[in-house]
């Protein structure tokens, strides 16, 4: 994945314009799902995007460590704006309130 793709811009300076290429980060949506269901949306530049969402759900709440997640994966090894994470049913009974 191409994290800083190139591209043409233009500088200005009082006198003059130059024309270079420079790397740019791109931001995407990151839509985290949860047992199936979307839960949140955010922005973020795209890679590590399965440690972004571990990081999401423990600040969140959703999770006290990852041994409370039985996966966190792609839900389409294609598609990687959409990352879904699966917890263990004695975390989903303690946060059950918080995910409705």
């Amino acid at each position: 994945m191409n994290i800083l793709p190139k591209y043409q811009v233009i500088c200005w300076n009082k006198t003059s314009r130059t024309t270079t290429h420079r790397d740019l980060i791109r931001k995407e949506p990151l839509s985290i799902w949860i047992q199936g269901k979307p839960y949140s949306v955010v922005l973020r530049t795209p890679g590590d995007e399965i440690a972004h969402v571990a990081g999401f759900c423990l600040s969140e709440g959703i999770i006290d460590t990852l041994a409370d997640c039985v996966t966190i994966a792609y839900c389409d090894e294609t598609d990687t704006n959409v990352v879904t994470i699966t917890l263990k049913s004695t975390r989903l009974k303690k946060i059950s309130d918080h995910l409705d």
